[in-house]
C-alpha cells in the first residue's frame, strides 16, 4: 500500500506578482524536497492590479489568474458576493428544518435550534467582511426573515421586531462584535503576517471612495489607526471598551 501525502489550503501572499512568483517557487522547491509537488491545474491567483505581469510555476506553466476564489469555505475577493452565498446557504438550512418550525415544540427551543443549526451558517467568515450600509441592511432584514421563519410567523399578522426578535441582538451588531474581537486577536498576534497587514488599504484613485475593512474598524470604534493600535495591545481594555465578545 502506498501512503498519499498531500496539503491542501495553501495561500501567498505577496505585493507585487515578481515577489509572488518568488513565493511560489520557494514553494514548489520546499514541496519537492519531502516528496510533493504543486499541481499547477489546481492553482489559481487574484491580482488586485489591472496591469498584471503572467504568473508562471517553477516548471514554466501558467498559473490561471481569476477574479475571485473561495479560501476556508469563503470568497475572498468581495465580501458581499461571500454575504449572498451564505444568505442562499442559510436559507437552503432553515427550510431543511421546516418541519420543525412548523411543530408545536416551544418557541423557545426552536430560537436554540436556530441559533444552533442555521445562525453560524449565515455568520460563517463574517468577521472579515467589509461592511457597507446596504450590506448591513441587506443582513438584517435577512436574519429577520430568517427568524420569522424560524417561528412560524406569517408576515401578514405584521409582528413586531421585539416579537421577532425575542431579546435577541440584530445580527448587524453581532457582526460588528465578531468583527472588533477578530481584529483584536490578529494585531496582537505581532508572530503572523496578519497582524502587519490588518490596517492596510488600497491606494489609487480606483481605490479611493471604496469602503475598506479598516473603515468599518473606525466607524464603529470612533478610533484613528494610532489610537485603534494602542487600545487593540491592551487585550483587557479592548475588551472592556468596545465589549468586543458577544454572547
Amino acid at each position: 500500500m502506498t501512503d498519499l501525502d498531500f496539503a491542501d489550503d495553501l495561500a501567498l501572499v505577496a505585493e507585487s506578482i515578481q515577489n509572488l512568483e518568488l513565493l511560489l517557487h520557494s514553494l514548489e522547491t520546499a514541496a519537492s524536497q519531502v516528496g510533493l509537488y504543486c499541481n499547477e491545474k489546481k492553482t489559481e491567483y487574484l491580482c488586485s492590479s489591472e496591469n498584471f505581469l503572467p504568473l508562471s510555476s517553477l516548471n514554466g506553466v501558467d498559473i490561471k489568474k481569476v477574479t475571485n476564489f473561495k479560501y476556508l469555505g469563503s470568497l475572498i475577493n468581495s465580501s458581499d458576493s461571500d454575504f449572498k452565498t451564505r444568505k442562499a446557504l442559510a436559507w437552503k438550512a432553515c427550510n431543511k428544518l421546516n418541519k420543525i418550525w412548523q411543530s408545536d415544540f416551544d418557541n423557545g427551543l426552536k430560537l436554540k435550534i436556530f441559533k444552533c443549526l442555521v445562525e453560524p451558517i449565515l455568520l460563517y467568515g463574517s468577521e472579515t467582511w467589509t461592511m457597507t450600509k446596504v450590506m448591513e441592511k441587506s443582513l438584517n432584514g435577512c436574519y429577520t426573515n430568517l427568524l420569522k421563519r424560524a417561528q412560524n410567523l406569517d408576515w401578514r399578522d405584521h409582528p413586531t421586531l421585539g416579537h421577532i426578535y425575542q431579546g435577541l441582538p440584530r445580527i448587524s451588531s453581532v457582526v460588528s462584535s465578531r468583527r472588533l474581537a477578530f481584529s483584536g486577536h490578529c494585531f496582537r498576534a505581532k508572530s503572523e503576517i496578519i497582524s502587519d497587514i490588518l490596517f492596510w488599504c488600497p491606494t489609487g484613485r480606483k481605490h479611493s471612495r471604496k469602503r475598506t475593512f479598516l473603515d468599518n474598524l473606525k466607524r464603529e470604534t470612533g478610533l484613528e489607526v494610532d489610537e485603534l493600535k494602542t487600545v487593540m495591545l491592551d487585550r483587557e481594555l479592548w475588551k472592556e471598551r468596545f465589549s468586543v465578545f458577544p454572547t
